[in-house]
């Protein structure tokens, strides 16, 4: 289980990283940059909620 949690961290890093390549920069507030936004915030929540229970398990 704890593979699948580090498997998804990474692949939520890659997504990130990508989703940030893809951003329009010379317009950060259109539209069309809406959905970047919400994959990225989604990835870091992703990452936050796999993150929280490892560092529980340590304990």
């Amino acid at each position: 289980m704890k593979k699948l949690k580090i498997g998804l961290i990474i692949a939520a890093a890659i997504i990130i990283i990508a989703e940030l390549y893809i951003i329009d920069y010379n317009s950060l507030f259109s539209s069309k940059n809406i959905g970047n936004y919400m994959v990225i915030m989604a990835m870091i929540m992703l990452v936050l909620s796999q993150v929280a229970p490892l560092k529980n398990n340590k304990k």
